[in-house]
């Protein structure tokens, strides 16, 4: 069984905090990394995960340099393309490839890595809320929690109407995670994916009419929060399996 690692998040991370600023010449300055005090953090967090499951083997998921939501909408993580990584990212990088079993997927990025390779029994470790859309055990804190399938598609279809800021993803707008929507019945007792995808397109729909230049696809929405899952990736072509709605409204 695996113990699988989101790393990329953990190494930018330990990299960042150990990036210091120094002045190579008058007036001209740099950075650095203490690469060896970053990798020695990184092995002390994975320690730390593999006491809680020392009978997992653990696997850090590493994301590919090419991305499909950038062909389903295209400003997807825009805003972080114009900031560099931190010093020593990429030495960090090649550094726990050489040291550990890593995967990696072709035009997919980590979270996809995890939820792709993750079978019964695995744990999963991420500080990334989008993996809860993920059902399975997952490390949180210290005590291993299990979402259901139930609860990750729950997880999913807030996410296609809240959107993500840090991936650069709109949703619907005026749709926050406090909205009163998500504490009624009809919402939390749904009986199936095809009643909340239809709450999804309705509520897309109803807020269009106000916004109709700001309120995107919820299709294209759902595409972008979709953390893949095992079977949602064709290895031949070497492309995901973009997610398709339980039902078509017409409107969309």
């Amino acid at each position: 069984m695996k113990l699988i690692i989101d790393i990329e998040t953990i190494a930018y991370r330990h990299a960042s905090s150990n990036e210091k600023e120094y002045e190579i010449d008058d007036g001209l300055w740099g950075y650095f990394c203490d690469v060896e005090t970053a990798k020695f953090g990184i092995e002390k967090d994975i320690e730390r995960f593999t006491t809680f499951a020392p009978d997992h083997t653990p696997t850090l998921a590493i994301g590919d340099k090419n991305n499909f939501r950038y062909g389903v909408w295209p400003t997807y993580k825009g805003q972080r393309r114009k900031y560099r990584k931190p010093a020593g990212y990429g030495t960090l990088r090649e550094w726990y490839r050489d040291n550990w079993e890593v995967k990696q997927i072709p035009n997919v990025e980590a979270d996809d890595v995890v939820g792709l390779i993750a079978d019964d029994g695995d744990i999963i470790v991420s500080g990334d809320k989008d993996l809860k859309t993920i059902p399975g055990l997952h490390l949180s804190g210290e005590e291993i929690i299990e979402i259901s399938q139930r609860e990750a598609d729950m997880n999913f279809y807030k996410q296609v109407l809240v959107g993500d800021v840090a991936d650069n993803f709109p949703g619907c707008p005026t749709i926050g995670n406090a909205n009163p929507m998500f504490k009624k019945d009809n919402w939390i007792h749904a009986p199936s994916d095809m009643v909340l995808w239809a709450i999804v397109v309705e509520t897309f729909a109803r807020i269009a009419k106000k916004f109709p230049e700001k309120t995107p696809s919820p299709l294209k929405m759902a595409r972008c929060a979709r953390i893949l899952r095992a079977g949602e990736y064709d290895s031949v072509t070497e492309q995901p399996l973009l997610w398709t709605p339980p039902m078509e409204p017409a409107r969309w």
